[in-house]
C-alpha cells in the first residue's frame, strides 16, 4: 500500500548523457494492456526514438516520454502511438510540459502553467479521514498510529481492484479544465464538492464531508450550544411561514420578547425585508442564521398584529428536554426528549426532579421525531434508570472488535461534564411506572434509549414502529489530523464505523422497535405539526398517559 505516485504536473529537468531534456509528455492506457506488453513496447521504443527516455508505470497506467531539445515532439509522439497501437494498447496523450525558459525552442507553446488544487491536500484529507477522531456522534473513536502515506494506494475504496491510478486522474482532468477550460474555478470549491462526493459515492448513507465552519456549526449543537437568537421553530403548516415553539430562557429572543406562538413572516424590516413565502422556507431560516454580535432583523405576526424585532445574535444553550404535567392527570409528569446533545442529561434531571416536587409519580416520555444524538449523553440518561454495572450498550466495530458500555459513575470535564454520572444517580428514576412513545421518526440514540427503558422492564412502549438505526457515526475533525502529520487540512467526515445493540445485544438496525401498544397518529393529524397539537388533540399521547396509568 505505500505506492510512491510519480510526478505528474510539474517539470523536471533532466540530464542525461549530458543532454539536457527540455519536454516531458505523458500519456495514459489500460494498465493490464501495459503490464502484458511492457517489455515489447520499450524494446520498440528503445530503437526508434533513442533520444528519449521513456518510463513505464503499468500499475498505474501510464507512461511518460521525456525529450531532448533537438527532438521533434509531433514526431515523437506519432511514433509512441503507432507502437502502442501495433501492441494492441490503447494509448491517450493526457499533456505535455516544457521548460519555460529563453533557449527553449518550445517557449510559448504552452500558455498556461500547469497547477493542481493542492491536490496533496485532497488525498491527505482522504486518507487521514481514518486517522483520528476527535469529536463523536452517537459513536466510537478509533487512532491509527501511522503516517497517512502508509495508506496511499493507486485505487479508491476498500478492494484492491485494476483500475486507473485516481490521484494522477483527478490531477489530469484539474489540469485540462486549468489549461483549457473557458471559466475559471474555485479550487477550495472543487475540492469541498469532490469530498462531498466521495462521502457519497461510498453508499454509506450516513457518511457525509464538512467544511470547516459546518463541522464548527455541528460540534456546537452537539454540545447542546448554538449562536442565534435563542429559539425553536418549525414551518407553519397553515402559513407556510416561521412558527416559534419555544423561546429559550435567557436568550437574546426572550429578552427581545419574542413569545411562543409568533409566526415570522419577513426577514428584514417592515420596509425593505423579503417574505417568508416569497424566498421560501429554508432560504428564510439561512437568513435567519449569523454569527455572534450581528443582528437579526425580522417581523412576527401576532393576534394579527405585525411587531418589527431586532435582535442581536450570541451564543446561547439549546434545550433539548421539556417537561409539564399532564393535564388530565396532575399524577403524570410528560418529558418532550428532542434529542441527545451534551446538555441534555442536565436538563433531564432538572425536568424529571421539578416534576417530582410537583406531584408526579408516573412518567411519559415522549421521544417522537428524536433523531438520536450523542452517545454519552444517552448512556448518562439511561444509567439514571440502570442497575450499577448493568449493561447499557454495546458496540461492534468493522474489525469484530466488541465493546459493552455498563452503568458506572463516569466523570467527563469541558463541554460533556453534564455527561457525568454520579455513584447515587446510578438508577435513582428506576421506580418509577414510565411509557416511552415512539414514532417512525426515532432514530438512533433515540431508539437506544426506548430499547434499554423496555429491557429494563420499566417502560411499556407506545406508538409506531420507530425508524430503524442501529449503527455508529463517527466525526472526523481533519484539523487534528493536520497538526499531527503536519499538514494543513480543514473540515471532517462523519462516517459510520459500527454497529451498536441496545443491552439484550440484539441489534434492530433496518427493523426497527416494535410498540407494544400500537397506534397510529389520527389521519386528521398527519399535515399538523406534533409539537403544536393540544394533549386532547394528540390521540398517540392520550394513549401514553392511559398506559402509564394502568402500570
Amino acid at each position: 500500500m505505500g505506492t510512491a505516485y510519480p510526478s505528474l504536473l510539474f517539470f523536471v529537468r533532466v540530464c542525461a548523457h549530458g543532454r539536457c531534456y527540455l519536454m516531458k509528455i505523458l500519456f495514459s492506457a489500460p494498465s493490464a494492456q501495459l503490464k502484458q506488453a511492457k517489455k515489447a513496447l520499450c524494446a520498440r521504443l528503445g530503437q526508434s526514438l533513442p533520444y528519449a527516455k521513456i518510463k513505464i508505470d503499468a500499475r498505474n497506467g501510464f507512461l511518460s516520454l521525456v525529450l531532448d531539445v533537438d527532438a521533434d515532439p509531433i514526431a515523437a509522439v506519432q511514433e509512441v502511438k503507432l507502437a502502442a497501437a501495433a501492441l494492441g494498447i490503447t494509448l491517450v496523450r493526457v499533456t505535455a510540459e516544457a521548460q519555460a525558459d529563453s533557449s527553449s525552442p518550445y517557449k510559448g507553446l504552452f500558455k498556461k502553467e500547469p497547477r493542481t488544487i493542492r491536490f496533496s491536500a485532497f488525498v491527505a484529507i482522504l486518507i487521514a479521514a481514518v486517522l483520528l477522531c476527535s469529536a463523536v456522534t452517537f459513536g466510537i473513536a478509533a487512532v491509527l498510529y501511522s503516517h497517512p502515506t502508509d495508506y496511499f494506494g493507486s485505487t479508491l475504496g476498500s478492494d484492491e481492484q485494476e483500475g486507473e491510478n485516481y490521484a494522477e486522474k483527478i490531477a489530469m482532468i484539474d489540469f485540462l479544465f486549468k489549461n483549457y477550460g473557458l471559466y475559471d474555478a474555485n479550487g477550495e470549491l472543487l475540492l469541498d464538492e469532490m469530498l462531498r462526493a466521495y462521502a457519497v459515492a461510498t453508499g454509506d448513507r450516513y457518511a457525509a464531508y464538512y467544511t470547516a465552519e459546518e463541522l464548527a456549526a455541528m460540534k456546537a449543537e452537539m454540545g447542546g450550544n448554538a449562536v442565534g437568537i435563542g429559539v425553536s421553530v418549525t414551518q407553519d403548516p397553515e402559513s407556510g411561514n416561521i412558527y416559534v415553539i419555544q423561546v429559550f430562557s435567557g436568550s437574546p429572543a426572550e429578552k427581545a420578547g419574542v413569545l411562543p406562538g409568533d409566526v415570522i413572516t419577513v426577514i428584514g424590516s417592515k420596509a425593505d425585508g423579503v417574505r417568508v413565502l416569497d424566498v421560501g422556507y429554508e432560504e428564510a431560516m439561512n437568513r435567519m442564521l449569523g454569527e455572534v454580535g450581528s443582528t437579526a432583523v425580522f417581523v412576527v405576526l401576532r393576534n394579527g398584529e405585525e411587531i418589527e424585532f431586532s435582535v442581536e445574535r450570541a451564543a446561547f444553550t439549546s434545550i433539548s428536554v421539556q417537561g409539564w404535567v399532564s393535564e388530565s392527570s396532575p399524577e403524570v409528569g410528560i418529558l418532550r426528549i428532542t434529542g441527545f446533545d451534551a446538555t441534555t442529561p442536565t436538563q433531564f434531571k432538572q425536568a424529571m426532579n421539578d416534576l417530582i416536587q410537583k406531584g408526579c409519580k408516573r412518567f411519559v416520555y415522549d421521544v417522537r421525531n428524536n433523531p438520536g444524538g450523542e452517545q454519552r449523553s444517552v448512556v448518562a440518561v439511561l444509567s439514571y434508570f440502570a442497575e450499577e454495572n448493568a449493561d447499557v450498550m454495546s458496540t461492534v466495530t468493522k474489525s469484530g472488535e466488541k465493546t459493552v458500555t455498563k452503568a458506572v459513575p463516569v466523570t467527563y470535564t469541558g463541554e460533556y461534564a453534564s455527561c457525568s454520572v454520579k455513584k447515587e444517580e446510578i438508577g435513582m428514576y428506576c421506580g418509577y411506572p414510565v411509557t416511552v412513545l415512539t414514532n417512525g421518526r426515532t432514530a438512533s440514540a433515540g431508539e437506544l434509549f426506548t430499547a434499554a427503558l423496555s429491557e429494563y422492564k420499566i417502560a411499556t412502549l407506545v406508538g409506531e414502529n420507530t425508524y430503524g438505526k442501529g449503527v455508529i457515526q463517527s466525526i472526523f475533525d481533519l484539523s487534528s489530523v493536520g497538526d499531527y502529520y503536519g499538514m494543513q487540512l480543514s473540515g471532517g467526515f462523519k462516517l459510520t464505523v459500527g454497529y451498536y445493540a441496545p443491552p439484550s445485544g440484539v441489534n434492530y438496525d433496518g427493523k426497527g422497535i416494535a410498540p407494544d401498544v400500537p397506534v397510529e397518529l389520527d389521519p386528521t393529524l398527519a399535515h399538523k405539526n406534533l409539537y403544536l397539537l393540544t394533549e386532547e388533540q394528540d390521540n398517540q399521547l392520550m394513549q401514553a398517559i392511559q398506559t402509564v396509568l394502568t402500570k
